[in-house]
């Protein structure tokens, strides 16, 4: 009998390699997402680090100073959310297309699977059939020789 060939092998194997690139896609989007919110973090941090103190002997230039420094944090603050949002957006777009391309793979998958069951059941039925083929051949011929059918 002949070996297993699957037909449609090669649009597998092609949808394997899309689910591997959108699972990189989503592992890399995820790893620029985790930055960013440590980023955030960071500016987070440094906001509650810096404390203007009324109580402080602080000069109108330094009073300003911190003032000016607490305005730039907020804004990067603002500036940093955006961000995130965007790569948590980016991050649910690929696990859409990650999903979507395993899905796509699996019904291949699950197709070859039971075509080679298929294929092992036909391989299995021919393999009796010849089985029972050469016991009756077998059984044939030992009855001829048995009752002489076989000497004139």
């Amino acid at each position: 009998m002949k070996k297993f060939n699957f037909r449609l092998n090669k649009v597998l194997d092609y949808r394997l390699t899309l689910k591997k690139e959108s699972e990189r896609e989503l592992a890399q989007r995820n790893m620029r997402l985790r930055e960013l919110e440590d980023e955030l973090k960071q500016i987070v941090k440094a906001q509650d680090s810096t404390e203007i103190n009324s109580q402080a002997n602080m000069t109108m230039a330094e009073f300003s100073l911190v003032e000016g420094y607490l305005e730039y944090l907020q804004e990067k603050l603002v500036a940093q959310r955006e961000l995130v949002a965007q790569a948590t957006e980016a991050v649910e777009e690929a696990r859409i297309n990650y999903i979507e391309k395993a899905k796509e793979s699996a019904v291949l998958e699950k197709l070859k699977k039971k075509k080679f069951e298929a294929y092992r059941e036909e391989t299995r039925r021919v393999e009796r059939k010849d089985m029972n083929d050469l016991t009756t051949q077998r059984h044939r011929l030992m009855n001829k020789t048995l009752t002489g059918g076989g000497k004139n």
